[in-house]
């Protein structure tokens, strides 16, 4: 058996389950929240600590909305969990098809018109392949654009299933109408920041899927570091595109050149499509990618460049609003994950939760009336 998590080799269970938890099985079997039954927490009301055990069946409908505010809800918000409690969890594949390829950016540089393509296959990939219940379920893709500084752009694909016509035709798609003389996939040279998969996509292999895992949870050493994030619910439209190849190119003295900054884009969908926004506290059910925004460096002294590059490429990306979830007849953006908190973020409220927002307040005003657990970006008690 297993669990849909992550594979950031350093994320402990309690904060990747509080915030929801997605990972490369989350096509294939939805969040990790989706399989939790029960949590326990320790609670503070009335100026008294209570050990409290809520779960989907709970009796009470306090209890119930507890345990559905920790279905994704965040970490710190209304005591302190001290058990998750899984009474059913997925089979683990047996077996899955591995694969990475790359491209360099001493060839793409040249050619801005097939790097628009490269993003332009993959977002239109999953925006017609993210159906719940297909046989492009078991199919996960991360795609690495690093900055120039890093010499390659880098795809890395996890399919969980014995048929490996999925992963194939999935290549395909991404290389399709990018000109292999003038920008030729070849095989990764580099590690990035976390995954150090070394193999071309010609050398694709079936592996146990427990030695996968292993594989790519590996951790590099203790860096500073920022993050962003949005949640996407279609392709990338082209003026995002034309500023995707900006902000990876650029190199100026604000903008120093950094082989470790990157947006790594995450494909979800699938499974994670299966359920209701408002089931659980985790709302962007519609969600085809995830995008991370990270940069790391050594020194101190290199915070205001690192920092600069990010929050301004980010603002390039979505204005001083931030994703602003923007529906689904032709809209795009879909707010931002809670596990990837972001300290610049004003309207973390809606761009975390949504609509879900209010009712994780009243789950706070019964638990937590006096706002014992908090932080920056916690829920808040209604006014």
């Amino acid at each position: 058996m297993t669990l849909p998590s992550g594979s950031c080799y350093s994320v402990g269970a309690g904060g990747h389950i509080s915030g929801g938890g997605y990972g490369m099985l989350s096509r294939l079997y939805g969040l990790t929240v989706d399989w939790l039954d029960e949590v326990e927490v320790v609670t503070v009301r009335n100026g008294r600590a209570e050990l409290v055990r809520a779960g989907r069946e709970s009796a009470s409908a306090e209890e119930r909305e507890l345990f559905w505010a920790h279905l994704g809800g965040g970490g710190g918000n209304f005591g302190v969990i001290s058990k998750f409690f899984f009474n059913r969890l997925p089979t683990a594949p047996g077996s899955a098809w591995l694969a990475t390829l790359a491209w360099d950016w001493a060839d793409l540089l040249q050619h801005e018109d097939l790097f628009a393509q490269l993003i332009r296959s993959f977002g239109r990939f999953f925006r017609d392949h993210s159906e719940p219940g297909t046989r492009f379920s078991p199919l996960f893709a991360i795609l690495h654009l690093r900055r120039v500084a890093g010499k390659q752009i880098v795809l890395t694909v996890q399919h969980a299933d014995e048929d490996r016509g999925p992963l194939d035709e999935f290549i395909e798609a991404i290389e399709y109408g990018i000109d292999q003389c003038r920008v030729p996939s070849v095989a990764p040279t580099a590690s990035i920041a976390g995954h150090h998969l070394i193999q071309s996509h010609s050398q694709a292999r079936k592996m146990p899927w427990l030695e996968i895992t292993q594989t790519e949870n590996t951790s590099g050493a203790n860096q500073r570091g920022k993050y962003k994030s949005a949640y996407m619910i279609n392709e990338f439209p082209d003026e995002q595109i034309a500023t995707l190849w900006k902000w990876l190119t650029i190199s100026s003295d604000a903008y120093p050149d950094n082989p470790l900054a990157l947006l790594q884009i995450d494909s979800y969908g699938g499974t994670v499509n299966a359920v209701a926004p408002d089931a659980t506290a985790i709302p962007q059910r519609s969600s085809i990618m995830k995008l991370q925004y990270q940069t790391y460096w050594a020194e101190a002294a290199d915070d205001a460049p690192n920092l600069a590059w990010i929050r301004d490429f980010y603002a390039a990306m979505y204005g001083p609003s931030g994703p602003v979830p923007d529906g689904h007849d032709g809209g795009v953006m879909d707010g931002c994950y809670i596990n990837y908190c972001d300290s610049d973020l004003e309207n973390w409220a809606w761009l975390y939760f949504k609509d879900n927002y209010a009712r994780l307040q009243q789950v706070k005003a019964y638990w937590d009336p006096n706002n014992v657990f908090h932080h920056a970006q916690s829920i808040r008690p209604p006014d």
